[in-house]
């Protein structure tokens, strides 16, 4: 399981490092700590990305933003493949 995530992890990131726009400075590093891969912000900390895709608010006609504010208010803190392009600014 630590194989796979240490696997998928750098994938991950650059997928999101891509997606985002380019005046947004690149604020998500990869560093090992005790043997570990982390996700570090942009304090030097590491976090767990918590993120969700696919995102298909056209199908239900829900607006992007509320979309994005019960996300947040849920405790997730990244969006993935398939984001809405109203919310790629949003959040990493």
């Amino acid at each position: 399981m630590i194989k796979m995530i240490k696997l998928i992890l750098p994938a991950i990131v650059i997928l999101n490092l891509l997606m985002c726009p380019a005046q947004q400075p690149k604020s998500i590093s990869i560093k090992e700590i005790d043997g570990r891969t982390w996700l570090i912000d942009l304090s030097g900390q590491p976090f767990f990305a918590h993120g969700v895709t696919h995102i298909n608010n056209k199908k239900h006609g829900v607006d992007p933003k509320k979309i994005g504010d019960a996300l947040k208010e849920l405790g997730f803190n990244s969006y993935g493949y398939g984001t809405p392009p109203a919310l790629k600014n949003d959040m990493p």
